[in-house]
């Protein structure tokens, strides 16, 4: 895992008298400072000895580096063996940062992020004097330089980095420069995992392997030991290195790694240089970011000490990632891939002053003929996802755009940020191929309506009363220009766009300007960020009759619900009038929170009722939504009537941002049913999600002028019949519809001889014993119209949009596509069991042959994939075997690919 270069601490107390079993095992004074991975400041204790302490009494003090006063918090309680006791401090203004775990004690003093001291007391009586010598003193800790109590300059902590006891908190030798080391901040209270014993930490060290030490699992079995194992070094990061097996050493099982990172806070030492073998002796450790304790942890080696052998070693040879499924079994080992297709761009530091990037060199991939990873209705499937570092062992850091090829990785297999990390020896090879432009220009008598997050733009000034950052005038220039350009030339200048994250109206005209043709509109709302939400719209065919914010005052309990309030347009476009409704909702940050989730769900109520009010109308709701199309929160929204587009698209063309390789979409546009007869297509621009965050120093370039992609729908006052569509799933995919002319397939209780819809018959393209498809009548008018198929009546929404498939189940009655084995319709009440074949049917994939299918996230074999008998050309069946790890549930995603295409989302099959 990345972590940040740490210091050692060189703090040096001499104590009148030795520690009881009682220490201070960790400081951590940063907290909710800028850039701090937690929120709040704390103290941490940690009880070395093998019986319980009651500490009701006692307390932990505060002083400055130099101060005499003291500052206390009580404690109470007891601290079992060999477990640790958290005191929360103050929380600083970043609220942003991740929570600490529930404490056993709370303060209110805000420490020093820097420079402090803090004492363990027996007493809640406070201490006094810059060096107090009271003997009811149980432990004394300083940090920073300035501490009073240094015998020589030391470096202080910092908002991301604690003092932590070495050993886990065992070892303790009244020398706080020989017991304590800096590290990020690890808060750990009474309900933390006990240490099996201090005395195994502190003893001599057991000599292991360093298969023995990471164990067939995901935590090591000797967790908190010291031990001693020895190995070739494989690469070196900033804060430590790769050490692998000699090939003597190597157990031959494949259940255990042979590799393991050594953490060493700064610079891996002389002695461990590539190709050399060494000897490691430190305590065993499984870490986890402060700012993620839920994640799976790494097996490292901290506090090492290292000693050198020989050199010149060949590395070992390095294990192919692609025929191994459990890549935790060789976690730190040397590995190769030999393609990887980029998923998720370079990522980087942006520069919001000067509107540039610095590049981190990580991206993200899957091995060659994989799926992009997606969000789903439970989560992200599709293909294994991998971390790629290119600038951690100290090669130049690499660019890339989704769609490159990465050609001949290898290096050791490290863990960050959830995903396992290829930290690479040498530069991959990075091929690019052509892209096809992102947008799709306009066709006669079309307009667009577009919804655009713009990442945040400021101006040059300095705003009083708000956290805006204020751009160098090149950069507010640059930023003005590039997101024009995208307007103009990668967006076809769409004829209304909504846009959100822009700090002003005066901003927001600016853009009209240079974007040309356009009116900008926007009101001040209440984000203390000053970002605003508004319109943009082109004088040469938008009719403007009024612009209002909506729920600007509107307050839920003692706070404002709506921080950046949505806005209403009201316009004509080509003699067809319409109802634009702008929304930015709450982020995800902290949504899990009860707090969050309330303000969440009370926005989204908010807006369901404003675009109740307004669904008679044409009206067209976009903006950033802050959740994905399958959030209950969006079902919310959609209950007022609307239709989200997004549903439209298949999963491989269903995103707005990526996260960490994943894509989803944030950003929507939803179309009343009266809006819906107008719609001619619908798609997504992307045009920045998919582009590393350096392509922002491109002053000539239009791409990744935010981190959201655009959504654009095309209407037309008159739009042409829709043309022949492939069809989707023949499942339960019951959230599209299906327009007049349109193929139509169900599945019936056996062959049918006559089909009508609203009363008009329905040519039927074929009828077998359990599907039929149907053509409908070209004078079917938009809504909810009835089929009957051979005396069963199904009811089929109706529109101009993009068709969906809606099924019949054996019964007459409601979905259900998917056959058993034994051809009876798959439903909740008829369940596939595993270890049985289904059969699925459908058409598209750009004519290409399935080649493969997932049911829940695990990968099915596929026994058959071809013409589908007795139906129309150009219906495929494809048969899969229920795996026997499968979910089970009635309404377990099922998804189909044939290379990079992937069907339709929302198909389902039961399974039990």
């Amino acid at each position: 895992m990345n972590r940040l270069v740490l210091f050692l601490l060189a703090i040096s107390f001499a104590f009148a008298q030795g520690s009881p079993d009682i220490v201070v095992s960790q400081v951590y004074g940063g907290g909710g400072n800028a850039g701090a991975p937690l929120r709040n400041d704390f103290i941490e204790l940690f009880n070395r000895g093998a019986l319980p302490v009651n500490v009701t009494g006692w307390s932990v003090q505060y002083g400055s580096a130099t101060g005499a006063d003291w500052q206390v918090t009580p404690l109470s309680g007891t601290i079992e063996p060999r477990r640790y006791y958290l005191v929360q401090q103050a929380a600083g203004a970043n609220t942003a940062a991740t929570a600490l775990p529930s404490p056993d004690a709370t303060g209110t003093i805000a420490m020093s992020g820097t420079a402090a001291k803090v004492a363990l007391v027996r007493t809640a009586t406070a201490l006094t004097g810059a060096t107090p010598s009271e003997p009811d003193i149980v432990d004394l800790v300083g940090y920073g330089a300035a501490s009073a109590f240094e015998k020589a300059p030391t470096p202080a902590l910092s908002n991301t980095t604690a003092a932590l006891r070495r050993a886990n908190g065992c070892v303790d030798s009244d020398d706080n420069s020989a017991d304590f080391q800096t590290g990020t901040p690890r808060p750990r209270n009474s309900g933390a995992e006990p240490l099996a014993s201090c005395d195994a930490s502190a003893s001599e060290a057991l000599p292991l392997k360093i298969s023995e030490v990471q164990g067939p699992g995901a935590e090591s079995p000797v967790t908190g030991r010291n031990v001693s194992t020895r190995g070739v070094v494989t690469g070196r990061k900033s804060n430590g290195f790769f050490l692998q097996s000699l090939a003597e050493d190597d157990d031959g099982n494949p259940q255990t790694s042979e590799g393991i990172f050594v953490f060493t806070s700064t610079a891996a030492p002389g002695t461990a240089q590539v190709g050399s073998v060494v000897q490691v002796t430190g305590t065993v450790t499984e870490f986890r970011p402060a700012a993620d304790l839920g994640s799976p942890p790494l097996t490292e080696i901290v506090s090492p000490a290292v000693e050198g052998a020989s050199s010149g070693r060949p590395l070992p040879a390095p294990v192919e990632l692609g025929l191994v499924a459990d890549l935790e079994s060789l976690e730190g080992m040397r590995v190769t891939v030999p393609a990887v297709r980029v998923v998720g761009p370079t990522g980087g530091s942006v520069s919001e002053a000067n509107a540039t990037a610095n590049s981190n060199g990580v991206f993200y991939a899957v091995e060659e003929g994989g799926v992009r990873p997606f969000t789903g209705p439970s989560g992200a499937l599709g293909s294994r996802l991998l971390r790629i570092d290119t600038r951690a062992l100290g090669t130049p850091a690499l660019d890339v755009q989704t769609g490159d090829t990465a050609r001949g990785l290898t290096g050791p297999l490290d863990f960050g940020f959830r995903a396992y990390t290829i930290d690479t020896e040498t530069p991959p090879l990075i091929l690019s191929p052509t892209r096809p432009a992102s947008f799709v220009p306009r066709a006669q008598g079309e307009f667009a309506v577009a919804s655009m997050n713009l990442q945040r733009l400021f101006d040059t000034e300095n705003d009083p009363g708000t956290s805006d950052p204020v751009l160098t005038t090149d950069a507010y220039q640059r930023r003005l220009v590039r997101t024009a350009r995208a307007i103009r030339e990668s967006l076809g200048a769409p004829e209304i766009i909504g846009v959100v994250e822009v700090e002003s109206l005066s901003v927001l005209q600016a853009l009209a300007r240079e974007a040309g043709n356009y009116q900008a509109y926007l009101a001040e709302g209440n984000d203390i960020g000053g970002i605003d939400v508004g319109v943009l719209v082109r004088n040469d065919r938008v009719m403007v009759q009024s612009f209002a914010q909506e729920g600007k005052e509107i307050r839920l309990d003692d706070q404002i619900l709506n921080d950046r309030p949505p806005v209403l347009l009201r316009a004509t476009v080509d003699g067809v009038p319409v109802v634009i409704v702008v929304n930015h909702l709450r982020s995800l940050i902290n949504a899990d929170s009860p707090v969050v989730a309330r303000k969440r769900r009370a926005q989204a109520e908010f807006l369901r009722a404003l675009l109740r009010r307004e669904s008679a109308e044409n009206l067209i709701s976009l903006g950033d939504y802050n959740m994905d199309q399958f959030d209950p929160l969006m079902q919310t929204i959609t209950t007022s009537g609307l239709l989200n587009l997004t549903n439209l698209l298949r999963p491989n063309e269903a995103y707005t941002y990526v996260f960490d390789g994943v894509t989803q979409a944030l950003d929507h546009i939803l179309v009343s049913p009266s809006a819906l007869r107008y719609l001619t297509r619908y798609q997504i621009a992307h045009l920045n999600a998919d582009y590393p965050e350096s392509s922002r120093n491109d002053a000539s370039g239009a791409n990744r002028i935010s981190d959201h992609d655009v959504p654009i729908a095309y209407f037309a006052a008159a739009p042409p019949p829709l043309r022949f569509t492939s069809i989707g799933h023949a499942a339960s995919y019951v959230n599209g519809t299906v327009a007049p002319s349109q193929w139509l397939t169900v599945f019936t209780p056996g062959p049918i001889t006559t089909a009508t819809a609203a009363g008009r018959p329905a040519r039927i393209v074929s009828s077998a014993a359990q599907q039929t498809t149907l053509v409908l009548p070209a004078q079917l008018s938009p809504g909810v119209q009835p089929l009957v198929l051979g005396g069963s009546t199904i009811n089929v929404p109706v529109s101009a949009a993009a068709p969906g498939i809606f099924t019949l189940s054996g019964a007459g009655r409601g979905p259900g596509a998917i056959l058993n084995q034994d051809l009876t319709v798959n439903g909740a009440a008829n369940p596939a069991p595993r270890g049985t074949i289904i059969a699925l049917y459908l058409t598209g994939l750009n004519g290409q042959q399935p080649t493969t299918v997932w049911i829940g996230s695990t990968r099915a074999q596929v026994t058959y994939s071809g013409p589908a008998p007795g139906l129309p050309e150009g219906i495929q069946q494809v048969n899969a075997l229920v795996p026997a790890e499968a979910p089970t549930g009635s309404e377990v995603l099922v998804l189909v690919a044939s290379g990079d295409e992937v069907g339709a989302a929302g198909v389902t099959v039961a399974i039990r």
